[in-house]
């Protein structure tokens, strides 16, 4: 969740704590919710209405309007989905997709959901793909995490072939925090949004917050409101 419409910091984080809760309950209803490893509200369906606010009352509940003061981001997270022919498996509805499919599935969640920003909409070396998805959901967000992995040359590249318009910035999946500034440097000067994130194993020191607005990084991305250490995930891309 986005909550763009805040007019501060505090009312921002109080929008998500109480969207969240109600989208635990509203889950809970339905008996199709399981707790995320880093304290994350898991939907076994997908794309589910009810976690996608289709229906608007988890937005409701925290007094906000969907599409006008929040919005939705989703981490696809594809580069875990991708099989050895360069199709997409989704292992829950025993299905795979050609690339053209992922994007028109995406571009059809766009159209129907308030999404603001999708992350790893494709695998992480499908250069051949992303600057198609970037073309046809361009006026969204498109983060690359593992497109872009922190690392200066990827977002180069990235930029030359038109694959997205965000990155990820992780500093330790660069390893350093200078390389990490580099990384950020890159990214802008190509004109990427910058979107400070914390990775599996990270804390709730509050380094990544100082970094995050000691670069004016513009988001920042450190995991749930409940729970404070992003515990590893078994399978994660991260």
């Amino acid at each position: 969740m986005i909550p763009f419409g805040a007019a501060s910091y505090s009312e921002a984080l109080e929008w998500i704590c109480l969207v969240r809760t109600k989208a635990t309950r509203s889950l809970r209803t339905g008996h199709i919710n399981a707790a995320g490893g880093r304290g994350w509200v898991v939907s076994r369906i997908f794309p589910d209405p009810k976690m996608l606010g289709s229906d608007g009352r988890g937005f409701r509940a925290g007094r906000t309007e969907a599409g006008v003061q929040v919005g939705i981001a989703l981490d696809i997270a594809a580069s875990s989905l991708v099989q050895a022919d360069g199709r997409y498996r989704f292992e829950r509805e025993e299905r795979s997709y050609e690339p053209a499919e992922m994007i028109g599935m995406q571009a059809a969640w766009a159209k129907r959901y308030p999404i603001m920003s999708i992350e790893d909409g494709l695998g992480e070396d499908d250069w051949a793909n992303w600057p198609l998805l970037t073309r046809e959901l361009g006026a969204l967000q498109l983060v690359g995490d593992d497109l872009c992995a922190t690392q200066a040359a990827r977002i180069r590249r990235a930029s030359e072939c038109g694959a997205a318009n965000a990155v990820l910035i992780k500093v330790n999946q660069n390893g350093t925090v200078s390389g990490t500034l580099d990384a950020i440097r890159t990214a802008r000067s190509a004109g990427y949004r910058t979107v400070i994130s914390a990775r599996s194993g990270e804390t709730e020191d509050d380094f990544l917050a100082d970094l995050a607005v000691g670069v004016a990084g513009g988001q920042i991305k450190i995991g749930s409101v409940r729970g404070a250490v992003r515990q590893s995930t078994t399978g994660s891309s991260e």
